[in-house]
């Protein structure tokens, strides 16, 4: 399903250089400061959010930021990223194998996935479908930016079953901005080798991104 990649893209290699031991921060004892920021600040669904966390996908640390765990086809945590809940910092914590990325089963047996630059907005594509009464009928995969996306489909895609036997529809949905622009057009030639993949289609957010899509049709619900 992949034999016209050049044969070093075919096998996952990872780098023979000395890399920092990565380690999860720490847990809080309450979800609560998390959770409202996810739901009430930013918008996602709230079962979707509980789910996440009973699966651990998703926790609040001793500093009250957001961890969003990395895990590889095996489901062991490879790393980490954090965003604050009280101001705009964020970023990927020391030794995490970022290409790793956001898979989230949304959908099992799906034949589609939708690929996004971050791993919100992976979770504000699913709410919103849901809000809009959309189906689910899709898994997603967040990456860690713009400039990630192609790697980090790669690697999902030769290490996931989920992904390879099934999925025969890749939805790209980047931002909508430069940076999303020429990952589109970076992907366009990057995904001609995967012959399994069928069809490939561009899906972009009416305003920045899919955060902001979805923080705008809130404002637009309460304000009706």
């Amino acid at each position: 399903y992949y034999s016209a990649l050049p044969q070093d893209k075919k096998t996952l290699i990872i780098p023979s250089i000395e890399e920092k031991e990565f380690s999860l921060p720490d847990k809080a004892s309450s979800f609560s400061r998390v959770k409202n920021y996810l739901c009430r600040e930013r918008g996602l669904d709230e079962l979707l959010v509980n789910k996440l966390h009973e699966d651990g996908r998703i926790y609040q640390d001793i500093r009250a930021n957001c961890v969003f765990t990395m895990q590889d086809s095996l489901q062991n945590t490879v790393g980490a990223f954090i965003r604050s809940t009280y101001s705009n910092f964020r970023g990927d914590v020391a030794g995490s194998k970022k290409t790793h990325g956001f898979f989230y089963e949304s959908c099992p047996g799906a034949k589609k996935l939708v690929i996004t630059e971050s791993f919100i907005d992976a979770l504000s594509y699913i709410t919103l479908k849901l809000h809009n009464h959309e189906p689910i009928d899709f898994n997603v995969l967040g990456s860690d930016s713009a400039s990630t996306i192609n790697e980090t489909f790669r690697i999902n895609y030769l290490t996931r079953p989920e992904i390879h036997k099934n999925i025969d529809t890749v939805i790209l949905a980047p931002d909508n901005d430069h940076a999303g622009t020429k990952a589109i057009e970076s992907f366009k030639e990057f995904i001609k080798p995967f012959h399994h993949i069928d069809n490939v289609q561009f899906d972009i957010p009416n305003t920045k991104d899919w955060n902001q899509d979805l923080q705008a049709e809130k404002e637009v619900g309460i304000s009706l």
